[in-house]
């Protein structure tokens, strides 16, 4: 018997503002994306569908990050400052 449910939240969202300010594109995309809009030092980790790590960097800016050497499908990319999280998706084609 189920007496009780808890929501949560999955993550998949900005805390702080942080992924208002965030834009990934082109997105779909071919292989390189660009990040824009970051104004600290984040930590950029891409997640493919399984939820294995497929990358992680660090990044001070803007800056691009190439992703042809994978295989086509979604992609998640969380980015993590001091101001928050957020995740963002990425579809390659």
């Amino acid at each position: 018997m189920v007496s009780g449910i808890k929501s949560t939240s999955t993550g998949f969202g900005n805390l702080s503002g942080l992924g208002t300010k965030i834009n990934i594109y082109p997105n779909p995309t071919h292989g390189v994306i660009t990040i824009d809009g970051l104004s600290e030092d984040a930590t950029i980790s891409i997640f493919d569908t399984f939820g294995n790590e497929i990358r992680q960097l660090e990044m001070l800016n803007s800056g691009e990050i190439d992703l042809s050497s994978q295989p086509k499908g979604v992609y998640f990319i969380r980015i993590e400052s001091e101001k928050g999280k957020c995740f963002k998706k990425v579809i390659l084609n």
